[in-house]
């Protein structure tokens, strides 16, 4: 009776891992296609991330070019802003001893007696005379 008892213990054990066997063998085939296309969907998900990262990557390089442009353009137009005053500074000093001498000059007129022609005419010699100096 014993050896029944252990027989049908066998036969129920056996009956349960044939029955747990085919549950396994079933969800197997079952959730294949669902796993195959979750690891498609997984590597076209990769792929963009790879090529999104490539893009990213080639952005960050035009930037940081284009940044640096910026840069030297603005030390290049701060360096011509600076040339620009100074030239404008010694224009203005230029500016300054011309119209003083261009008062002497419109100062200095010739006497009412006087030839014209003669004190134009000794007016630029002094000038050149000046100029010289």
């Amino acid at each position: 009776m014993q050896f029944t008892l252990i027989a049908k213990l066998a036969a129920i054990g056996a009956l349960a891992l044939a029955l747990l066997g085919l549950g396994a063998y079933g969800a197997s085939r079952h959730y294949a296609p669902i796993v195959a296309g979750l690891n498609q969907q997984l590597g076209k998900a990769s792929q963009a991330i790879a090529d999104d990262q490539a893009a990213f990557g080639t952005l960050k390089s035009a930037a940081e070019l284009q940044n640096t442009s910026i840069l030297a353009l603005q030390k290049e137009a701060d360096t011509r802003a600076a040339q620009a005053a100074s030239a404008v500074a010694a224009a203005d000093a230029q500016n300054v001893s011309h119209q003083s001498r261009a008062a002497v000059l419109l100062a200095s007129k010739p006497d009412a007696a006087s030839d014209v022609c003669a004190a134009a005419s000794a007016l630029i010699d002094a000038q050149i005379k000046e100029d010289r100096k």
